[in-house]
């Protein structure tokens, strides 16, 4: 919703109130004075109610002028009473409904003209002048009432981007998962489906090195997923720039172009010729660039103007002359620039009113000219400052967009090393038991034996599971409307339980077992444990237990986790084997260290002195 446009109304009804005043006594009344300030306390009160029904205000403004010229409640109405208010409400309202409404108040208004061609003292050359300053009027308001709903269009995307840093880039990593899945679900998912029945139909080595071969195919799938992670994320082709759009006219053109229309008229209705009013309708399209010269220049021309006595035929075009150089120097110059073009404006039509000789101004003309040229003049320094702050508001959009896109880079590229150790962690310890228990069944089958197929059939299927286990961690739903499309296992990992890492470290030890290790576990069960140290050194342990299955086959590994009373102490020792060919992406030394580092512990791994590998981490009870 678009905020509403503050507008001084109740300082114009203040000015307009001031100059009705100075009308009374300035200008011979007929009408009682008390009768003549009820009228106008009624149109001005009504004029108050502006900001809340501007269309409405406009239609009852009408409609009083219309009841009090016909009833002819008073002789005359003064021209701050009349001319002016109209001026100001039509202004007004149009800034402050949408365009499309603003039909509406140009309906009204052409009734109201087509009335006033009825009365006996209308004339052609004062309806086109008050023709033209209703448009004025409608068009100024329009313009400013764009301007203003094109800020709160900036100020609503700024509000959007703040609160999207507020919130932090979490769409951008939900992204990133989705997407990763999605390589998972095309890499990995067919081949963790396809073991556990290529395991139950096995029954020669023919069979079993296909099986091993699957898994290590899938180990290479999944090396590629993680080195897929690692790239930098791709970056989106910018959209190809609009086609360019033709150049729009001017406002300030198409001003001076009715205004030397205007003046051509008039010239034709009083079958006069004058030189000088062209020249102050295209004096205007000279004060973007030069506003304190072209200032002076209007004032100068309208006093030879007045000197040359073509006064009568040029004064429309001399007024609407300076009214545009007034709008646009406060628009486009500095506020003191503009301060200086108004005080030269005003003198020099002032100036030209006192020197024509072909008439006697009076007082009022006087106050009244001055007072329509200050009222243009504060258009333009509100429309100046509309414009100044929507350049700023739209500069801090820009920057917090360009920050907001750092974040959402940054926190895409943090989710991706977290999938690539997630993925290497769970999924890929699975298929690593898969390849080498297919490699030592078809050893056994070898040298004659039977092999045990149960520890192969019980890997097989611990894939699936660390496939639902990597979705849990990452932080889904597992239901059937998940964008994972998996069965709820009821192992998220949530608060600390008693027996839970205990729990872990067997399921992980077990499956080493299976491969053949030799494992022995010793496990001091810790307490208050926060949930992501427990996945941590879960996790570290499981990674160690593969690498030792890689690199020294046969081995004894010892598994030691040692709950101290602020910290918890990691050791996975082997005494050394053979090194099994399997595809690895040499990631498991970083990704142990990069998730006991993430808890604020210290990571340590090489080899034993006599012989083997050790890893050894301390991690705090809490990250």
């Amino acid at each position: 919703m678009t905020p509403t446009l503050k507008l001084p109304i109740a300082a114009s009804v203040a000015s307009l109130s001031v100059l009705a005043v100075v009308e009374l006594f300035l200008r011979p009344i007929a009408d009682p004075i008390p009768l003549v300030l009820a009228v106008h306390v009624v149109i001005f009160g009504t004029l108050l109610a502006l900001s809340r029904a501007p269309t409405l205000v406009v239609g009852l403004l009408l409609l009083e002028l219309y009841l009090i010229r016909h009833f002819k409640i008073l002789e005359a109405i003064g021209l701050a009473g009349g001319l002016l208010t109209l001026f100001t409400a039509t202004f007004a309202a149009c800034a402050l409904v949408p365009t499309r409404k603003a039909i509406a108040i140009v309906a009204v208004l052409l009734v109201h003209m087509a009335w006033r061609t009825t009365l006996p003292t209308a004339t052609v050359l004062v309806l086109y002048a008050d023709a033209a300053l209703f448009g004025a009027g409608i068009a100024t308001g329009v313009m400013l009432q764009r301007r203003h709903r094109r800020l709160a269009e900036i100020r609503a995307e700024r509000d959007r981007l703040v609160a999207a840093v507020a919130t932090g880039p979490g769409d951008a990593a939900t992204a990133e998962q989705l997407r990763t899945w999605s390589l998972l679900e095309q890499r990995i998912e067919p081949v963790l489906d396809e073991l556990p029945g290529m395991v139950e139909r096995a029954r020669d080595a023919d069979a079993l090195e296909a099986i091993r071969a699957r898994a290590a195919d899938a180990l290479g799938e999944m090396q590629a997923t993680i080195r897929t992670l690692g790239d930098p994320p791709a970056v989106e082709p910018a959209p190809p720039p609009p086609p360019p759009a033709g150049r729009a006219i001017s406002p300030l053109w198409i001003a001076c172009g009715l205004l030397l229309v205007a003046a051509v008229v008039e010239m034709i209705v009083a079958h006069e010729v004058s030189f000088f009013a062209p020249i102050l309708a295209l004096l205007p399209l000279l004060a973007p660039r030069a506003p304190i010269a072209t200032s002076v220049a209007v004032g100068v021309v309208a006093i030879l103007c007045s000197l040359a006595g073509e006064m009568p035929i040029a004064a429309r075009a001399a007024d609407f002359s300076a009214i545009i150089t007034l709008v646009v120097a406060a628009t486009s110059a500095s506020p003191r620039r503009a301060a200086a073009s108004l005080v030269l404006v005003v003198t020099g039509l002032m100036v030209s009113q006192g020197l024509d000789p072909t008439m006697d101004w009076p007082a009022l003309a006087f106050i009244a000219s001055a007072f329509i040229y200050f009222g243009h003049w504060m258009f333009g320094v509100f429309l100046r400052d509309v414009a100044a702050e929507q350049r700023q508001v739209d500069a801090g959009r820009a920057e917090i967009a360009h920050a907001l896109e750092r974040l959402r880079a940054r926190a895409v590229r943090a989710e991706r090393v977290r999938l690539a150790h997630e993925l290497h962690d769970l999924v890929g310890h699975a298929l690593t038991a898969v390849a080498i228990q297919a490699g030592v069944a078809t050893a056994r089958l070898k040298r004659g034996l039977e092999p045990d197929y149960e520890p192969l059939a019980v890997a097989a299927r611990q894939g699936t599971t660390e496939l639902r286990r990597l979705a849990t961690v990452l932080g889904h739903e597992t239901g059937e409307d998940s964008p994972f499309g998996l069965a709820s296992l009821g192992d998220r990992p949530g608060g600390d339980h008693p027996g839970q890492i205990a729990a872990e470290f067997a399921r992980i030890t077990d499956t080493a077992r299976a491969t053949g290790q030799q494992v022995e576990l010793e496990i001091d069960e810790p307490t208050g444990v926060d949930p992501h140290v427990r996945h941590a050194v879960v996790c570290v342990a499981a990674e160690a237990l593969t690498n030792a299955a890689k690199h020294a086959a046969g081995a004894t590994v010892h598994v030691r986790l040692k709950a101290r009373e602020d910290r918890l102490e990691l050791a996975v020792d082997d005494d050394g084997g053979a090194c099994r060919e399997l595809p690895g992406g040499g990631r498991g030394i970083d990704s142990m260290a990069h998730r006991v580092r993430a808890c604020g512990g210290t990571f340590r791994s090489g080899p034993r002195v006599g012989g083997g590998w050790t890893v050894q981490a301390v991690l705090p009870l809490s990250a």
